[in-house]
């Protein structure tokens, strides 16, 4: 029996190349990696993602060499269709339904008879539906057999887009746990001098995330004002990590609330740095008033921190446990946050034990859990009748391809 599965995104982050090393440990089905491109644009360092790291891994790319974003559309859809041909897998697993490199596999799998599985973290919430959109998307998902999701939400969309309850699979959101959990012990074993190199302060709370409306960070600095403003015993500074289009109204708000010398914009920060910036950290926070998971929490967790996380984030109710390794708030109301903030500077062992629970949350969010739920896709795909489809919907996923990519899904 062909057991050949490839495990297909356009290009493989340190996250993915994680997934992707434990569904290939896990050894019960011949996991293959497929990527269109090394990265996605052309001025790009790949996630700074070492090749050994690559190199650990069967991973082949449909387009060495090239920058996705810039591969035209014909050209990516003829060697990502080589590419099938050559694996020749029992099924194959895309992120989503409207990438370019998804629509062009899910051709494939059409052409083929072979069954697809969607990897979903949409959530009827990320934005305003309409229902011509809906309709098309419908009858995109139609096209494949199972599903792996991220949470309750994103399952509970896929069953709006037709696609039934038991054949999604939890388990999709998780990131390399050991990395972090690994890096931040190391960093706090010679705390200082990771401080002194990294210019830290000395007790501060971590934010991260693209500098953009929906990261709700002029939120952040009111309701840190606020904490500044409250009782609480030994203050934290704020530290940021990030870049974007608001930065200069970002650095003009830090002056408006009088905050200088208080809030650390750090920039950009590779990869290899993200460990040692959370092991420093007295907790996480994520402000986001739309986030349809949020990996940085898994990251924070996995490095031993306490967790603060708006209730519009999709990982809320999975990974945080209000008191136990940290809180849920509300963006909407003002001095929750702040609230929040003064509860973690109160007593510094009770912060440490939140963090101690954050690790042994996230414990159960591994790659693993996801190498196991897609063996359960698998599974699933497998057991539904073929859908080939028919000219129509391969001129509908034609046609679709030539979108502008990165579009909301």
């Amino acid at each position: 029996m062909n057991r050949t599965v490839v495990l297909h995104f356009s290009t493989y982050s340190p996250y993915l190349l994680a997934r992707l090393k434990a569904c290939q440990e896990l050894n019960t089905l011949n996991v293959i990696g497929l990527e269109a491109t090394e990265r996605n644009h052309a001025s790009q360092t790949f996630f700074d993602t070492s090749a050994d790291a690559r190199a650990a891994v069967r991973l082949r790319t449909a387009c060495p060499g090239q920058a996705y974003l810039e591969v035209p559309t014909r050209t990516l859809w003829a060697a990502l269709h080589r590419g099938l041909d050559e694996l020749n897998p029992a099924a194959v697993a895309v992120p989503a339904w409207s990438t370019r490199s998804t629509l062009a596999i899910l051709s494939w799998c059409l052409k083929r008879g072979r069954p697809a599985i969607t990897m979903s973290d949409s959530m009827y919430s990320d934005k305003p539906r309409v229902f011509w959109v809906e309709a098309v998307k419908r009858r995109v998902v139609r096209c494949f057999a199972s599903a792996v999701v991220g949470s309750a939400a994103q399952r509970e969309y896929l069953s709006c887009l037709g696609m039934r309850l038991d054949q999604t699979v939890l388990g999709y959101n998780v990131i390399d746990n050991s990395y972090f959990s690994a890096g931040a012990a190391a960093a706090r074993q010679d705390a200082d001098a990771v401080r002194n190199a990294l210019k830290l302060p000395q007790d501060y709370f971590l934010a991260s995330g693209r500098f953009i409306p929906v990261k709700n960070l002029f939120g952040l600095l009111s309701e840190y004002a606020l904490y500044l403003q409250s009782p609480a015993d030994k203050k934290a500074k704020l530290a940021i990590i990030g870049d974007g289009p608001l930065r200069h109204a970002l650095t003009e708000r830090i002056q408006e609330l009088n905050l200088a010398g208080h809030v650390f914009l750090l920039g950009k920060k590779t990869y290899a740095e993200l460990p040692a910036l959370y092991a420093l950290a007295r907790a996480f926070v994520l402000a986001s008033t739309k986030e349809t998971w949020g990996l940085v929490v898994n990251e924070a967790m996995a490095s031993g921190l306490p967790v603060i996380v708006s209730d519009r984030c999709g990982c809320a109710p999975h990974l945080v446990s209000p008191g136990v390794n940290g809180f849920i708030f509300s963006p909407s109301k003002r001095g929750d946050l702040a609230a929040r903030l003064a509860d973690l500077s109160k007593d510094s062992a009770a912060v440490a034990r939140m963090g101690q629970q954050s690790q042994a949350i996230i414990a159960s969010w591994s790659p693993e859990l996801f190498a196991t739920a897609l063996e359960e896709a698998f599974r699933l795909a497998l057991s539904e009748p073929r859908f080939r489809g028919g000219w129509a919907d391969r001129l509908l996923l034609s046609a679709l391809s030539r979108r502008k990519e990165g579009e909301p899904e």
